[in-house]
């Protein structure tokens, strides 16, 4: 009663001309009572962001929209009656007046205050996937009381509302989610500078660098070889993606998706507008091979300039201990590597120098030492520096290990050169020592499932599981995963493989299988749900993005599927049923067709099965999705084969 008595005196102070009245008939004027909400976007304040108010918590009723200032200002009148009890807003893309790059998708969940002023900003988005997808038996007030604790705060919840700008203690806690790697962002309508970095497998041996590749005795004198995009994009007002006028991608959501004469690929883009993934090398016009690569990427505005308060953030949180995990994807090895190292400092020309690294290999055989060589954050061109750090390490005299990571990621690529020769190329997972998403120790149910890309089977499995203190991970079965801050990884005879960690307690990676004595690149997703905890029950709506990576018939025959039909849309999960609608290019009639299936949706386990008959298509759907976390695993059976790849979701 108290919030609807202060909703009305709002509504009868910002209509003091026109009176107030307790009828819904406002006379002969006929104007809509509205409330007007305002606020701030903050992780340095935001320029140019779209907000959205909702009325409801799953997101999907839109009641008033508006665009940051200069300031990062917002005023957003919404009509009286659609006003809920509580407040639901969400920003998208704008940029960080502090780094002059593109800012995170944030969500304000909370109550209704006296002065309708919200501030949003990457702590209020993290009460949000605390109230969303982890213990959903939790209101919002009790998310936002366990988000406290996590970071230190204490009983200090409204802190979380506050404007961090005006509190060092506060941005602090906010610059380290920032860099903490599980953030999403978007790229608004602009012009954007794209920085693209790969090392590809060596099954045509296309240009750039491959596996097998000799010659290299360093690859800083080389960095062209890595190149993999274009270095000029447009983002319109649709979100098509596009090249000197020709449309090469699109945005949907926090999903970026491209298909060029010589790159196809679909990633996520996280904190600072850069990605990670497997991308499809075409190679050049005058050959037609393709070949599988894993590239990081990083989408700068055209105007972007390395200013002294990005520097300040980067030396201030990218520098200090880290943990990281790597394994081997292309190449021989059979291993993950598993340790710390201590990034000292961060000059203002983007030099990075570092203490030695600190190794176990999963299978053994001790500590081993690499000698830290050089660190930098590299060129964008210009004299502007990029968002992407290369480290190179030596483990002797001919052997160097490089590592790339795009700065807000957490995922990278891993390379290994003996004796000039690129020996193996694999995944590398870094983050801060004192990340916040860090596994506690305790007993959990762990849900996974694998695809098997070398026969498009996903096998969904469940294990309990407990972590110690000392980072090792038992499962019942008396295998050993080693925990190594938000990272697990394990390795056996038949494989080896990464989870990369979120808040919610999903986990998505890669995995190698070795099992049939030929080398199979897997996909595996898991949920982990520790004991005491409740079962998710996110409902709500989501962007959903696919990218099919093999196609594999009845017949035995394998395809790599090389070109991109931009399968994206929505999700609207409610209850036991997703309601979707997604568009792609219909290579039969070359045009845009939209389909609007309905699927059963399986929350048992946290690992959501969301599966069923596409009536539209005529193929059966089935989708492995970790609740919190951003991919998922993607099986179509059509009459004669089946197509398996990701889906990509994003809030």
């Amino acid at each position: 009663m108290y919030r609807k008595i202060l909703l009305v005196l709002a509504v009868c102070f910002a209509f003091y001309y026109t009176g107030c009245s307790n009828s819904s008939d406002s006379g002969s004027n006929n104007v809509d009572e509205q409330v007007q909400i305002s606020g701030k976007v903050i992780d340095g304040y935001v320029s140019n962001a779209e907000v959205k108010v909702y009325s409801d918590s799953s997101f999907e009723n839109v009641i008033g929209s508006g665009t940051t200032d200069t300031d990062g200002d917002f005023s957003i009148n919404v009509n009286s009656d659609d006003m809920p009890s509580q407040i639901y807003l969400k920003s998208f893309g704008g940029i960080d007046n502090d780094t002059g790059l593109v800012a995170p998708t944030m969500v304000f969940i909370g109550e209704l205050n006296d002065n309708n002023s919200y501030n949003i900003s990457p702590l209020t988005n993290e009460i949000f996937k605390e109230f969303a997808f982890k213990d959903t038996g939790l209101d919002i007030t009790q998310a936002a009381g366990n988000f406290a604790n996590l970071i230190g705060m204490g009983d200090n919840v409204s802190g979380l509302y506050s404007d961090p700008v005006s509190d060092p203690e506060l941005m602090e806690k906010l610059n380290k989610i920032l860099f903490s790697g599980t953030l999403l962002s978007s790229l608004p309508p602009g012009e954007y500078r794209a920085i693209g970095l790969g090392v590809c497998d060596n099954t045509t041996g296309q240009a750039g660098i491959n596996i097998g590749d000799s010659g290299y005795s360093n690859l800083w004198d080389n960095l062209t070889d890595l190149g993999l995009m274009y270095d000029n994009l447009t983002v319109d007002k649709q979100g098509k993606l596009l090249y000197r006028d020709t449309s090469v991608g699109l945005i949907n959501g926090g999903t970026m998706m491209f298909d060029s004469f010589s790159v196809t690929g679909v990633m996520n883009l996280e904190a600072f507008g850069g990605g990670f993934g497997l991308v499809v090398n075409h190679g050049s016009i005058f050959d037609d091979g393709s070949n599988i690569c894993l590239a990081v990427t990083s989408m700068l505005p055209s105007n972007f300039q390395t200013s002294q308060k990005l520097m300040e953030k980067v030396q201030n949180y990218y520098s200090g201990e880290k943990r990281f995990i790597f394994s081997d994807v292309f190449g021989d090895g059979n291993d993950i590597g598993y340790g710390s190292l201590n990034i000292k400092e961060i000059l203002d020309n983007g030099t990075i120098n570092a203490d030695n690294m600190t190794i176990s290999l999963a299978s053994g055989g001790g500590v081993i030492n690499p000698t830290f060589k050089r660190g930098q954050i590299l060129p964008a061109g210009n004299g502007v520096l990029s968002n992407v750090a290369m480290f190179e390490f030596s483990e002797s005299d001919n052997v160097d290990i490089y590592l790339l990571q795009h700065i807000g990621t957490r995922a990278g690529i891993s390379i290994i050169i003996d004796n000039g020769t690129v020996e193996t190329v694999g995944t590398a997972y870094m983050s801060d020592n004192e990340s916040f998403v860090n596994m506690e120790a305790g007993d959990y149910q762990a849900t996974f499932a694998d695809l098997d890309l070398s026969n498009g089977t996903i096998e969904p499995y469940t294990d309990n599981i407990t972590v110690y203190d000392n980072g090792t991970v038992k499962i019942d079965s008396g295998d050993t995963l080693y925990l190594n801050g938000d990272f697990i990884g394990f390795a056996y005879d038949t494989g080896h493989g990464i989870y990369e960690m979120f808040e919610s307690g999903a986990g998505q990676g890669w995995e190698v299988d070795n099992s049939t004595g030929e080398k199979y690149i897997g996909l595996t997703v898991g949920y982990f749900r520790k004991d005491g905890e409740n079962v998710p029950d996110f409902n709500g709506k989501l962007n959903l993005a696919v990218r099919r990576i093999l196609d594999i018939k009845d017949n035995g025959t394998v395809s790599l599927i090389t070109t991109l039909p931009f399968e994206r849309g929505s999700m609207v999960v409610d209850g036991n049923k997703a309601y979707t609608s997604i568009t792609y290019l219909d290579p039969a009639t070359n045009e845009e067709r939209t389909v609007t299936p309905t699927f059963d949706v399986d929350k048992s386990k946290g690992l959501y099965r969301i599966y069923g008959y596409d009536a539209e298509d005529n193929d059966n759907v089935s989708i492995y999705w970790p609740v919190g976390g951003n991919k998922a695993l993607f099986r179509v059976d059509y009459d004669g084969g089946v197509e398996v790849g990701e889906a990509y979701i994003t809030y």
